[in-house]
């Protein structure tokens, strides 16, 4: 039987970046002529396929509003089987996206295990992420990455997190923007700025809140562009859901979006006055590289080729950035043209054979 290549996505939440992540890998793997199984545990083994991964993984897009704001919750992970409960064999590789389930049965049957990390902030900053996601990072680390053939990470910085916690990496590797084609009409009335990334605690949207009320205190009237916010929804995601509903979208300032598609979010990163990314660089870099595949300036905490990085967690600091860019705006970086198919290409010839 030809080799499968088996993405587990046991924990990842629809509509996450992580889900993302593994959608936009699974479809580049089936383009490249791989055989492709996404599968889940609960504990025990869930088939599904492309197909049903991407069905399941979807979440329509939201903007955010004072009337639905009570009606939001973090989207939990439905389960659909389809096939049968097949371990995969000795000439299988599992790629692990997360640091959840356990691996020793498909370790026992000889396949090759690795991991491709898309987000390390459970082990760099806990207190982001809620309980049970650290609790399983920690028994993963105790029972299957001592199992691991290899590692995968995103960045320098999330390889650096994974050592820490004893995972030999083997190779970094970066992901892709979304790829979608921006619609034609413009994406807002007025300039914005274009704020991408998870919607919580460690997408920093709190920050946000004090740097525009900084800027729209200390700069002539009229100046400040209106502030797009646009990702999935996080972890401890509440707080900050009701500070910007209570403030009324910073007096109509504002607009948030949930679980952008592809399409609004090229239509964002193309209009914007410029893009800032406030996820850190432990995950993989998704408002970045969206933003550069448009050719947007961008802020970013993870270090890409053409982003100018900074501390999103200072709301000072970020504040004196914006504001300099908009004294003296930055020069647009050429066009990132990396694409999902050059994701899987890279991914191909780190595998092992």
């Amino acid at each position: 039987m030809a080799r499968r290549i088996w993405i587990d996505v046991t924990g990842l939440r629809p509509g996450s970046d992580a889900g993302l992540y593994g959608l936009h890998l699974a479809r580049a793997l089936v383009r490249a002529g791989e055989a492709v199984q996404p599968c889940l545990r609960t504990p025990s083994l869930i088939t599904l396929s492309v197909e049903t991964l991407a069905e399941t993984m979807h979440v329509p897009p939201l903007e955010l509003t004072d009337s639905n704001r009570p009606r939001l919750t973090l989207r939990d992970q439905p389960l659909k089987s389809e096939g049968s409960p097949e371990l995969p064999g000795p000439q299988d590789i599992v790629l692990f996206l997360s640091l959840r389930g356990d691996g020793s049965r498909m370790a026992a049957r000889g396949a090759q295990l690795g991991l491709l990390a898309t987000n390390v902030t459970t082990l760099s900053r806990p207190e982001w992420r809620d309980v049970r996601e650290v609790e399983e990072a920690h028994i993963w680390l105790r029972d299957t990455a001592p199992l691991l053939g290899f590692a995968i990470a995103q960045s320098d910085e999330s390889a650096a997190v994974l050592r820490q916690s004893g995972v030999k990496v083997f190779r970094t590797m970066r992901g892709a923007a979304d790829g979608g084609v921006p619609d034609a009409a413009p994406a807002h009335p007025r300039p914005f700025i274009f704020a991408s990334g998870e919607i919580g605690e460690a997408g920093q949207t709190r920050q946000l809140l004090p740097v525009w009320r900084r800027l729209l205190e200390t700069m002539p009237e009229g100046s400040v562009p209106d502030l797009i916010i646009a990702g999935p929804l996080g972890p401890q995601s509440g707080d900050v859901l009701d500070q910007l509903a209570n403030s009324h979208f910073i007096e109509g300032r504002a607009r948030v979006i949930l679980y952008p598609s592809p399409a609004q979010i090229a239509t964002f990163a193309r209009d914007c006055v410029f893009a800032i990314s406030m996820s850190p660089a432990t995950g993989w870099g998704r408002g970045t590289l969206n933003a550069q595949c448009m050719g947007a300036s961008c802020l970013s905490a993870f270090l890409s080729h053409g982003a100018v990085p900074f501390d999103p967690e200072n709301a000072a600091a970020v504040a004196a950035r914006i504001r300099a860019w908009l004294v003296d705006p930055a020069v647009k970086p050429p066009l990132f043209a990396r694409s999902w198919d050059d994701a899987a290409r890279d991914l191909l010839r780190i595998l092992p054979q």
